[in-house]
């Protein structure tokens, strides 16, 4: 039968989603892995995720690697960081504003054009 597309959304049950969560970070996990493996001699790889109630897991090869890692970012970026991290919330608020802004800007369009139209029935 093959593989179905399932419609990602929230696992509203906790237990649930804690086992889905197990899951799939074992999955990510040896996916991870077997992409190392097939890189070839020299890759390093590090995976953070955290699960539905906060707890951090890492994989990181060779060990040790997440620390120099962290090391080397920090090095680049320094304290401010270069990477935005987005949660729902705000990827939801950044597309809104987006939208709003080209609300605003048809608004101003219209606007142009209906001050035209009113001043060639005037003229």
């Amino acid at each position: 039968m093959g593989k179905r597309k399932i419609e990602i959304k929230r696992i509203e049950k906790l237990s649930n989603r804690q086992v889905t969560f197990s899951k799939r970070r074992q999955g990510l996990f040896k996916k991870a892995t077997d992409f190392r493996i097939r890189s070839g001699i020299g890759s390093q790889i590090a995976v953070v995720v955290f699960s539905p109630a906060g707890k951090p897991f890492v994989l990181a090869n060779p060990p040790g690697f997440l620390d120099d890692l962290i090391d080397r970012y920090l090095q680049e970026f320094g304290d401010e960081g270069g990477i935005w991290i987005w949660n729902e919330e705000e990827l939801n608020a950044e597309r809104n504003m987006g939208e709003l802004e080209s609300l605003v800007n048809r608004l101003e369009e219209l606007k142009g054009i209906v001050f035209r139209f009113a001043e060639g029935l005037e003229g």
